[in-house]
């Protein structure tokens, strides 16, 4: 036990034995698998945390080993796992952002997937958006995406209103 409310996200951390949780107390806690100990507590942004994602690797021959939170209020925040501080923050979506996880393609994407029913592609390293994706009309839900991989040349994402839809991104 560690968060004075509800834990509204975990993720494992790649290699290691470590895990992250978040709560509605907008903190962000490490903890060792293998102890059950919280190893550092993240703070900051304002509101509560609703998806994490962790990325261990090398982009333009820069080593990374970070943690991305996504916030009710929209906002994508980088954090740097082992100083354990917010390296940058930018206002990815309108609303929540559900789903946070990195691509399996080489280009290693952050794809952010909100209620605002907006799906996009970050530069993990920078948090510069490389696109958005253009959901076809037909797909378009009034209460957004709940979670999204990107899978070879396919986005998958499921939705509030029950389906799970397949379509491409890369033009």
């Amino acid at each position: 036990k560690g968060h004075s409310g509800g834990v509204t996200a975990v993720c494992s951390v790649e290699d290691s034995d470590q895990v992250v949780s978040a709560g509605e107390e907008k903190r962000i806690r490490i903890w060792s698998v293998a102890s059950g100990e919280c190893l550092s507590v993240l703070e900051g942004g304002g509101a509560p945390v609703f998806s994490l994602c962790s990325w261990r690797g090398v982009r333009d021959e820069a080593a990374y080993d970070i943690i991305f939170s996504g916030a009710m209020d929209g906002s994508i925040r980088v954090w740097d796992r082992i100083a354990a501080v917010e390296r940058s923050a930018v206002q990815g979506h309108d609303e929540v952002v559900k789903s946070l996880n990195m691509s399996l393609s080489p280009e290693m994407s952050l794809i952010s997937a909100s209620t605002d029913g907006k799906l996009r592609l970050w530069r993990p390293d920078t948090l510069k958006q490389e696109r958005e994706v253009k959901v076809p009309e037909a797909a378009e839900d009034e209460e957004g995406f709940t979670h999204a991989v990107v899978w070879a040349n396919l986005i998958v994402a499921s939705s509030w209103d029950g389906t799970v839809r397949i379509f491409g991104w890369k033009e």
